[in-house]
């Protein structure tokens, strides 16, 4: 025979009660295993960049600035080097051959500023807005290569 308690044993219904003890105590543990287990993202890399103003006051400061341009017409890469066209140039088939060229000629354009006691001037990166992120990405390890540190990017327009 079951034990009955005294409500029951009147014909009271029991009353049901949550207990809550228990459903706070797996919150924490949840909680405390999540906090514990997390792996919080690093950065990969910084990238040091100057965002350009307005155009260079004097003309000698734009002289004395290089300036990458990459486009993409026709399906073919082309880079421009200030005027210098690096396609024409060094006769570049493939864009491998192209961004061998822009390193020949960054390390030209940087040994000549060295030569002369004076410093790499500010390179500026002037990539089309429909151009692909690994083509701008390419001409930044090739100034990275060539240890250019004052590096600056155009907006598209």
């Amino acid at each position: 025979m079951a034990r009955r308690s005294v409500k029951e044993a009147a014909g009271e219904p029991e009353e049901l009660e949550l207990q809550i003890t228990p459903l706070i105590d797996v919150v924490f543990l949840l909680l405390v295993f999540f906090l514990t287990s997390i792996n919080f993202r690093t950065m990969e890399g910084f990238l040091q960049a100057n965002i350009p103003e307005a155009a260079p006051s004097t003309p000698a400061e734009r002289d004395e600035t290089v300036t990458i341009i990459l486009n993409a017409q026709g399906g073919t890469l082309n880079i421009k080097v200030n005027t210098i066209d690096l396609n024409d140039q060094y006769s570049a088939g493939s864009i491998i051959e192209l961004y061998d060229a822009l390193d020949k000629h960054l390390g030209m354009v940087k040994e000549t500023f060295v030569s002369s006691g004076k410093e790499m001037p500010l390179v500026t990166i002037d990539a089309h807005q429909a151009l692909l992120y690994k083509y701008v990405l390419a001409a930044l390890n090739v100034c990275t290569k060539h240890k250019i540190t004052n590096l600056s990017f155009l907006l598209p327009e």
